[in-house]
């Protein structure tokens, strides 16, 4: 069976990461934090993608992330149907997915419908200073697994790069031996929030391609090594410079797509989602600290101000952490930059010429919607 990619969600071909630092990092004489948890509120968001088929397939194998359980969020669970299981995507963080196959033969009336339903529960958390380190509750240090997999260089957090140094070398961000996490981390926040806007890079491009063989994939919007050459980004590319400036300086970090559990900002725009991209860094004997560059450059009242730094109001759902998935199907193993949605791969079409899926799909719906739960 020929296999066609479906350009619902843009795609990359993973690196996989080679060795980081792995050295314990130094805590300085600094102030003593701790994440106050704040409230817990249980959520149900449900996604709908619904599709009529403007013409027969061989079969459509569908794929969505299962949102992992974070500090951030707990309890979670994550149903695709019709009829997903559970897996895992074959990038080195083995993320886990549901996937399924539907063909044509078990759609009524040419019509796909497609739900995805997550429980869970947001914890809003926010950074706070305490008078000594017996005020906060104790902290594992992370897992060599853990620590390695949130120090990791590739394709998109590219911190290795010339152009990602000379960026950090122009704003004096190389790390004191003595800097603390949080410290350090600040003053990286600090340099993006001044300098950058909020907007779109033309530079990225999605090219259609009938034959997987011959795609072409572009992460130019997102990748570490542009976003600094850069004045403006979206918040995922922002989240990325971020994340790859702590990395490069033995700080554990990593990104977290998802949406806001607010209905009205959870939108799609045509036949994609608004997506927002939030960052985590982990400090020894405080845990994992959220940041939120996007919302920090966008607040211009704020742009000085540490608003978005180390508070995580619980409003936000991860859908999967870091980027450079890699999905495996019957025929071919499908990259994917970011996941927000379902995506899919498509099968030989009726007569078996490969086509483009603007020509199989009329969409019926694309929604997301959020309910709080007792």
């Amino acid at each position: 069976m020929r296999i066609a990619l479906a350009c619902l969600v843009p795609w990359i071909a993973c690196c996989v990461p080679s060795a980081a630092q792995d050295r314990p990092a130094s805590q300085g004489k600094s102030e003593v934090y701790k994440l106050e948890v704040k409230k817990a509120r249980p959520i149900e968001a449900v996604l709908t993608q619904d599709y009529r088929l403007l013409r027969p397939v061989e079969a459509l194998i569908l794929f969505i992330p299962r949102a992992p359980e974070l500090p951030g969020q707990t309890d979670v669970k994550t149903t695709l149907d019709p009829n997903g299981v559970d897996g895992n995507e074959l990038s080195p963080l083995r993320r886990p997915i549901a996937s399924t196959k539907v063909t044509f033969d078990q759609l009524k009336d040419n019509l796909l419908p497609i739900r995805v339903r997550v429980k869970a529960t947001l914890v809003a958390r926010e950074l706070v200073t305490v008078t000594s380190r017996g005020q906060a509750p104790p902290v594992a240090p992370l897992k060599k697994p853990d620590r390695q997999a949130a120090l990791y260089p590739s394709a998109m957090f590219d911190f290795q790069s010339a152009e990602v140094k000379r960026w950090m070398k122009a704003n004096s961000l190389s790390r004191g031996k003595t800097e603390a996490e949080i410290d350090f981390a600040r003053r990286v926040y600090t340099a993006i929030v001044k300098k950058y806007s909020h907007g779109y890079m033309k530079e990225n491009t999605i090219i259609w391609q009938s034959d997987p063989a011959k795609r072409e994939i572009s992460i130019d919007q997102w990748r570490a090594s542009l976003v600094s050459t850069k004045k403006e980004a979206h918040s995922a590319g922002l989240s990325v410079l971020f994340v790859s400036a702590l990395r490069a300086n033995n700080v554990p970090a990593r990104i977290l797509l998802g949406q806001w559990t607010d209905n009205k900002k959870a939108a799609f725009r045509g036949d994609r989602p608004f997506y927002h991209v939030k960052a985590e860094f982990f400090a020894e004997n405080v845990g994992w600290v959220p940041v939120d560059l996007g919302s920090a450059v966008q607040a211009t009242k704020e742009r000085d101000g540490m608003a978005y730094f180390g508070k995580d109001p619980g409003d936000f759902l991860c859908l999967h952490v870091d980027a450079e998935l890699v999905i495996e199907t019957p025929v071919i193993k499908v990259p994917a930059p970011f996941l927000p949605y379902v995506g899919m791969t498509i099968g030989r079409v009726g007569g078996g010429i490969p086509a483009s899926p603007k020509s199989i799909f009329q969409t019926v719906e694309l929604s997301w919607r959020f309910r709080d739960v007792e």
